[in-house]
């Protein structure tokens, strides 16, 4: 048995990646719905994480890179990566 939503959804295949998102997609059977989940201007880009953004900074970017090949760097990542880097330097790692 085959559990995975396969298709092709033009809307979702222009939505870029971010640890921090502006919208969510859900899905209603074979329709994929985009729902807003704060005010998005006009003109801002509309970005969804690909992965559960609740995870752990280091967690993140290990499954980003393992299934998707790409490092993120948002402002969230961007962030974490220097409060993780600093904790790091100060225990010694």
């Amino acid at each position: 048995c085959y559990n995975r939503i396969l298709g092709m959804y033009s809307l979702a295949a222009v939505m870029n990646h971010s640890c921090q998102p502006n919208a969510v997609r859900v899905f209603a059977g074979e329709t994929m719905l985009v729902h807003a989940c704060q005010p998005i201007r006009q003109g801002e880009e509309i970005v969804s994480s690909y992965i559960p953004p609740t995870q752990p900074y280091r967690i993140r970017q290990q499954q980003l890179q393992g299934r998707f090949d790409f490092t993120c760097t948002c402002q969230r990542c961007t962030m974490e990566s220097k409060l993780d880097q600093s904790v790091h330097d100060r225990l010694g790692f």
